[in-house]
């Protein structure tokens, strides 16, 4: 038998959770987690590292995201609606045409 209860460190507190949906219950409406998927889906389209730049950008895409009960169609909206993607410089090796 496994015991799946255990207690870690979100958001500044400690959360007790019995099991992986409890768990992704939590994650789910933590706000440093939904700053980290929205920091790793912007890294992602550009294919490269944030940088301090782009805070702001991810700040809105975070709350949108947040706002939108965790829709990943309204995250997907929000990074290409971003001024750090509107505006992004080229990636070594793209070709604009």
């Amino acid at each position: 038998m496994v015991n799946a209860k255990s207690t870690y460190p979100i958001d500044g507190k400690d959360q007790a959770f019995n099991g992986a949906r409890e768990l992704a219950q939590i994650l789910s409406t933590s706000a440093t987690v939904q700053k980290c998927f929205s920091t790793q889906w912007l890294r992602y389209a550009f294919k490269r590292k944030d940088v301090a730049g782009d805070g702001p950008s991810i700040e809105a895409i975070a709350s949108a995201f947040s706002k939108s009960g965790n829709n990943i169609k309204d995250l997907l909206a929000g990074v290409a609606a971003s001024r750090s993607f509107r505006y992004r410089a080229p990636a070594q090796g793209e070709i604009l045409q």
